[in-house]
């Protein structure tokens, strides 16, 4: 097939190795062939939401220990929550606990009438239990505990020991 008098017959060997013909009047610039391809930034929202769909199954499924925090972990987050409860008791200058319920805790500020909870309540996952010396743990604004408090939380065999120090107020943790 010959193309129209006065036009030039271009061959594009890249176009998905098919020899498309195009015809362009003579003198033009020479177009090519429009390909629809991914932006970079569509490319990322595509992974992003493989990554979160990926990782709400794995949540749904279990994926071990993975969906359920472990008592290893618990054990670190109340530590990590008892040192929190004295240095705000310390640099607000006004006594903090850290009060127990039978299924979590919660911190709270000494306040008058009525005590300000200053963390959300931080409830104990599934399959760990354990025992407490006292209901709440209270740190005084010198940081210094007002009593020797301890937590011992176990699951699957395995028991964590917290412990905080009376005179100061330091918290420790060893596995039992």
């Amino acid at each position: 097939m010959q193309p129209w008098p006065g036009t030039v017959c271009r061959r594009d060997a890249t176009h998905r190795g098919l020899h498309a013909r195009l015809t362009q009047p003579a003198g033009d610039t020479p177009r090519m062939p429009s390909v629809r391809a991914m932006t970079l930034i569509e490319l990322i929202a595509v992974v992003t939401i493989i990554g979160i769909l990926s990782a709400v199954v794995l949540l749904r499924v279990g994926g071990g220990s993975f969906g359920r925090p472990s008592v290893n972990a618990f054990t670190r987050q109340l530590s990590v929550d008892l040192r929190y409860t004295r240095s705000m008791a310390i640099t607000q200058k006004v006594n903090h606990y850290l009060g127990f319920d039978s299924s979590g805790y919660t911190i709270f500020r000494r306040d008058t009438p009525s005590d300000v909870v200053v963390n959300p309540r931080q409830p104990l996952p599934k399959g760990v239990g354990g025992s407490i010396s006292a209901w709440n743990f209270e740190f005084e604004p010198s940081g210094a505990a007002l009593a020797g408090y301890w937590a011992n939380l176990s699951s699957s065999g395995v028991t964590y020991r917290v412990e905080v120090i009376l005179v100061t107020g330091t918290t420790t943790v060893r596995k039992l």
